[in-house]
């Protein structure tokens, strides 16, 4: 192939007829023989590539063993502690318990042969968003002084601090001001961000307005309340509505008669929020 001189810009196919028939075909001919050498050469070097990523992955993560031999151990069934029994969790299940269990190779063992070992407990009245045996004092302090960031991250201290002591599943009852913030420790928990338990929650409280702190301070000021306020049936369907959109699994109200039952009439119609579950506190008069 060469150059023509005497017209720019064109090629000369000409000398190709002395080695194969046409100047056209036997460019074709030598054109695809290259285009054919160059997908080999670029199929082997994918296929080279391909072999050592596969040979770099890691292979399937299999579930970690763990053994814990407890020197007694009571599970839930009887009123007696067993003795000297092993745990078999794969994982983060447990799916044996026998007496002498020899823990397999390659399992992690977890000597607790001089403690006592129980199923998780469960709170079913807890408070995440609020530290302490408040009083009053205490309680105006944390709705009105602290920022909900700081009350959060207040909260997921406290949530492990349940988990240390054995909690592994609490039924928080309200943030008392802190909005959501309690579906949001819920899901870092989830999401294994933060150690916790397992939380069901309920947001925001309702209560009629009036009726729940901050009280006693300036009418002309608008302080945070510790509850969502709501009146009449329509307004605790509509907050019934606000609060499941916001992800709670309990609706709490502190209510007179009818906004109770309105509310617990709009909640036992969803299907997420637990069969309809509200808790009701009758212990004030919010009248």
């Amino acid at each position: 192939m060469k150059w023509d001189n005497s017209t720019e810009g064109r090629l000369d196919f000409s000398h190709l007829n002395r080695i194969r028939g046409t100047p056209g075909r036997c460019y074709t001919y030598q054109l695809s023989e290259t285009i054919m050498k160059c997908c080999i050469g670029a199929f082997l070097l994918l296929a080279a590539t391909l072999s050592f990523a596969q040979s770099q992955a890691p292979s399937a993560s299999v579930p970690k063993v763990t053994y814990l031999r407890c020197g007694a151990l009571y599970d839930g069934k009887s009123d007696t502690a067993r003795k000297n029994v092993t745990l078999r969790i794969m994982g983060d299940k447990i799916d044996q318990i026998a007496e002498g269990l020899p823990p397999e190779a390659g399992a992690t063992t977890i000597d607790l042969s001089r403690e006592v070992c129980l199923p998780g407990l469960i709170d079913a009245h807890t408070h995440v968003l609020l530290q302490g045996d408040v009083t009053a004092e205490d309680y105006n302090v944390q709705i009105l002084q602290y920022s909900t960031p700081y009350r959060t991250i207040l909260g997921t201290v406290a949530a492990q601090r349940a988990l240390g002591y054995g909690f592994t599943t609490i039924r928080d009852l309200e943030t008392e001001g802190a909005g959501y913030a309690d579906v949001d420790i819920k899901k870092a928990i989830n999401a294994g961000v933060i150690p916790g338990p397992r939380m069901q929650v309920s947001g925001r409280a309702m209560d009629v307005t009036g009726a729940y702190r901050v009280l006693g301070y300036s009418w002309e000021l608008k302080w945070p309340k510790g509850v969502q306020e709501v009146d009449g049936p329509e307004g605790g369907r509509k907050a019934v509505r606000e609060q499941i959109s916001n992800g709670v699994d309990w609706i709490k109200v502190y209510s007179d008669r009818k906004l109770s039952c309105a509310a617990w009439r709009r909640a036992r119609r969803h299907p997420d929020l637990h069969h309809g579950r509200v808790a009701r506190d009758r212990g004030r008069d919010p009248s």
